[in-house]
């Protein structure tokens, strides 16, 4: 093979490791960003309980008895290692605090409405 069909394109910037890490995390914030602004757009009187770490985890508990244990241990895992690697900032776990309570909570009234015979 020759250097030609090796090389990266130059339009395409080279990172290393953090700056690539960074990149991602920015990149990570700004679509959540983006997606809980159409949520707010959609349901504007929605509001989710406060922020803490200890309500994430009791959270993250309650929801996993939904899923296998197998499942369970690898979201377990993939969540340690996240944050391990401190690949998130408070301000992100905030904006997926947000996300998965309304989700939750939009499933759930879903789950009631069809239930009791309310389409």
């Amino acid at each position: 093979m020759d250097d030609e069909t090796t090389a990266l394109p130059e339009s395409q910037p080279t990172f290393s490791a953090p700056e690539q890490d960074e990149s991602l995390r920015r990149q990570l914030i700004q679509e959540l960003d983006r997606l809980i602004e159409r949520v707010r757009s959609i349901a504007p009187e929605y509001v989710p309980p406060p922020f803490s770490p200890q309500n994430l985890v009791e959270l993250v508990e309650r929801n996993l008895r939904r899923f296998s244990p197998q499942i369970s241990l690898g979201i377990l895992s993939k969540l340690r290692s996240s944050l391990v690697e401190d690949l998130f900032d408070i301000d992100t776990w905030k904006g997926i605090w947000y996300m998965l309570n309304y989700s939750l909570d939009y499933q759930s009234d879903l789950l009631r409405r069809r239930l009791t015979g309310e389409y």
